[in-house]
């Protein structure tokens, strides 16, 4: 008679799948805690924070409100800073107001003071300013020197052309009096031509009149 099958394994099988099934289930809770946790406490390399802009870049952001801003707003800053510049004269105060002296309208404008204060830091004995802000000096300093260079030869040009109009125009008006001379004496010796032909005539009328034979 044939042997059956039984329908469960035997205590040591049922045992082993047993361990082999929570070893599974264990491995896989294991799995599912550490995803969790994955997630609930995000990437584990977080985006470093932007550097904080440069003493320069302060500066120049400066300079760019400056340009955005009304007339009113750059005086409004020139004064801010020229107070502060009084106050302290820091080098960084020192630098700001002679951007801000560099950048604003006239009258307020001075590009002259702009020129001596930025001078005057970079010339000092030890360096004043941080490398970035000295190359923003330079900047200026070399922006500035240009503007007055050529402020002062358009002066030149403007003078230049001014008195050789002048000496045209003198020379114009000399030309127009000598022409007028030289009509009033042109008809003054034609009247006198005239007058020498006017009386050679009546001589010659003279000794026709009394039968004599002119020459």
């Amino acid at each position: 008679m044939p042997r059956k099958t039984p329908m469960f394994p035997c205590p040591r099988q049922a045992a082993v799948a047993a361990a082999l099934l929570g070893a599974v289930l264990l491995s896989g809770c294991q799995t599912s805690r550490e995803l969790m946790h994955q997630f609930s406490s995000g990437p584990t390399h977080t985006a470093q924070a932007a550097p904080p802009p440069s003493a320069a870049g302060e500066d120049l952001a400066l300079v760019g409100r400056a340009l955005d801003a009304s007339a009113a707003g750059r005086a409004g800053m020139l004064d801010a800073a020229q107070s502060a510049y009084q106050g302290r004269p820091g080098p960084r105060d020192t630098l700001r107001y002679a951007l801000l002296l560099a950048t604003t309208d006239p009258p307020s404008s001075d590009l002259r003071q702009a020129q001596t204060l930025l001078t005057g830091l970079l010339a000092s004995g030890p360096p004043a300013l941080k490398p970035d802000e000295q190359t923003l000096a330079r900047l200026e300093l070399v922006l500035i020197t240009r503007q007055l260079t050529l402020e002062t030869e358009n002066r030149t040009l403007h003078a230049t052309g001014a008195q050789r109009l002048a000496d045209l125009e003198h020379q114009l008006r000399s030309a127009a009096q000598q022409n007028v001379s030289l009509r009033r004496q042109l008809g003054e010796a034609r009247a006198k031509l005239a007058a020498i032909t006017n009386i050679e005539k009546s001589l010659n009328e003279g000794k026709l009149g009394n039968g004599t034979t002119p020459p």
